[in-house]
């Protein structure tokens, strides 16, 4: 016999209550057709949204805060340092006491890593100092400029931040920063402000060290005021950067293909000639340096022994400067010396060059890192030749 149990009328109350309410069911609790429950629903959504837009509020104005915040701490660090913060030891201090530096790429401060990596390899090399183009020869300028004709020719690679920072990384590691500033080999002034470059002869065009199609390039005019007067804001504005030292390059008159055609507007009637204008721009750099900076002058060396009247007109020995930046690397007149397999002729060499700058002058040597192996550089200290940058242009020792 089949038996049907019918579900008791606690049963079918607890199937309803399974199931769930709707809100126009008789049964829901919160009262016919349930309009207390959508009021209470109506006043949770508006609860929910003022949430909402109370958070949304809050994070827009931490957001903004911290924007603010952050652009003007980077409007600070683009600013110009007001005083050398940095270079602690006086220059004569740190030249009486040696220097022994490698050349950096201005592309080893794209990224911390970079540099951090490059600081370990000055200290790899025994190294206490590091030299940086603040000013290359093609005009381009390592900080933030505020001069007018760096603005206009966008000559800036890194803000003001990025290369403070970096030289407080060098002088935490007790490393001296030593800045190299090309002055008249400038392409992109010369090319922007015509009237401070060298000219053909009785023209107003500006003159090419080469043919166009080779490359050729304007120089800046020595004797145009406002070309000397750039180059001076430039140094200024370096110095301010508290870097240990300055190196000077290309203070000289152009060279290059038919050098004989190169005007220069301002020559004639001026009361100096060339030698003397280039020992008076010197003057007025270092009389414009504090003394916690040394600074430098670059020659090619066989410029040094001889002299060298198309870029010179003669030499710039004794000088204001402090010193002399010998490049070692270029030969001239048939001069060539293999320092690895000759070293007692390079050390000639050297000893010729020590006494024709005196013992007024430091001398610190420009050796090509490939010629320039750990085995003759113990050999050059040995010998007393130990002030020395060791270069390559890819940074690769």
């Amino acid at each position: 016999m089949n038996l049907r149990i019918k579900p008791t009328r606690g049963r079918r109350e607890a199937v309803t209550v399974r199931n769930g309410y709707y809100t126009f069911s008789r049964a829901y609790p919160a009262g016919k057709l349930g309009t207390v429950g959508r009021a209470a629903r109506r006043r949770g959504r508006k609860r929910t949204a003022l949430h909402t837009a109370l958070c949304f509020l809050l994070f827009c104005s931490v957001f903004c805060c911290a924007f603010f915040a952050a652009a003007f701490g980077l409007r600070l660090s683009e600013k110009e340092p007001t005083e050398a913060v940095f270079a602690a030891q006086n220059g004569s201090d740190v030249l009486h006491d040696g220097i022994q530096a490698l050349y950096m790429p201005t592309n080893v401060l794209q990224n911390k890593k970079s540099l951090k990596k490059f600081i370990r390899k000055l200290r790899k090399k025994d190294c206490n100092a590091v030299v940086i183009d603040f000013k290359a020869s093609d005009g381009r300028l390592l900080y933030a400029s505020e001069e007018q004709l760096a603005l206009l020719g966008k000559c800036s690679i890194y803000n003001n931040g990025t290369v403070r920072n970096a030289i407080r990384q060098f002088t935490n590691a007790d490393i001296h920063v030593i800045a190299r500033v090309c002055c008249f080999e400038d392409p992109r002034i010369a090319a922007l402000d015509e009237s401070l470059a060298v000219k053909y002869l009785d023209t107003e065009v500006p003159w090419l060290d080469r043919h166009t199609e080779d490359g050729g390039k304007p120089w800046l005019n020595p004797y145009s005021d406002g070309a000397r007067a750039y180059l001076q804001a430039i140094v200024a504005e370096v110095q301010k950067f508290g870097v240990n030292g300055i190196i000077l390059t290309s203070v000289c008159f152009p060279t290059g293909e038919n050098v004989e055609t190169a005007g220069f507007p301002g020559e004639n009637g001026n009361l100096l000639g060339r030698n003397e204008l280039l020992r008076e721009f010197i003057t007025s750099i270092k009389e414009a340096m504090t003394d916690r900076c040394f600074l430098l002058v670059a020659q090619e060396a066989d410029a040094v022994l001889a002299g060298d009247l198309t870029r010179y007109d003669g030499d710039l020995l004794n000088s204001s400067a402090d010193g002399i930046f010998v490049d070692t690397r270029v030969r001239s007149g048939g001069i060539e010396i293999d320092k690895r397999s000759k070293y007692a002729e390079f050390r000639a060499y050297l000893s010729d060059l020590e006494r024709r700058i005196g013992d007024g002058q430091a001398m610190l040597l420009l050796l090509d890192a490939d010629d320039a192996p750990d085995k003759m550089l113990r050999a050059l200290k040995k010998d007393g030749f130990t002030d020395h940058v060791r270069y390559d242009s890819g940074g690769d020792y």
